[in-house]
């Protein structure tokens, strides 16, 4: 339900706005962005035949000026040459990890080698094989050395 006041009839201020007119040419999803209808300082639609220039227009048309398709195209293919040698990179040192990797490997496997090839050493030359070794040959084992050797000095 609408319940008009006459109280409110004299507060409302008329509105100011003209009329926009449509026209058929214009695109109504871009709504006429980019000919030149749009106030750069506030946004607002205005009519081109009695806009005026002001210095935030002349800013706005350098900005776009100063971008060309060139420089775009400049900036994308350095960047992609950039993308290139970082990939490049990754890639060469991911191969470099792997090769050091199998080279980790390989020296784990000769220290287990010789690892064992010491063990083997020690074995056969401890004081248990000598020993051994000894009674095979025939020989008598000499005993704890308790004795004590006195040397005379002779002449003085």
């Amino acid at each position: 339900m609408y319940v008009q006041s006459p109280l409110q009839n004299n507060r409302a201020k008329p509105n100011r706005r003209p009329k926009q007119q449509s026209s058929n040419n214009k695109s109504s999803f871009f709504g006429g962005i980019g000919n030149g209808t749009k106030n750069a300082s506030h946004g607002k639609r205005v009519n081109p035949n009695t806009h005026r220039y002001t210095p935030a227009d002349s800013a706005a048309q350098t900005a776009d000026k100063s971008i060309s398709p060139y420089k775009i195209i400049f900036f994308a293919i350095i960047a992609g040459a950039f993308g290139i040698l970082y990939l490049s990179h990754v890639f060469a040192t991911q191969k470099e990890y792997k090769a050091v990797l199998e080279l980790r490997r390989e020296y784990e496997k000769i220290q287990r080698l010789h690892a064992d090839r010491q063990f083997t050493y020690d074995r056969m030359t401890g004081p248990a094989e000598v020993y051994s070794r000894a009674k095979t040959l025939g020989l008598k084992d000499g005993g704890p050395a308790d004795g004590i050797i006195t040397v005379k000095n002779r002449g003085r």
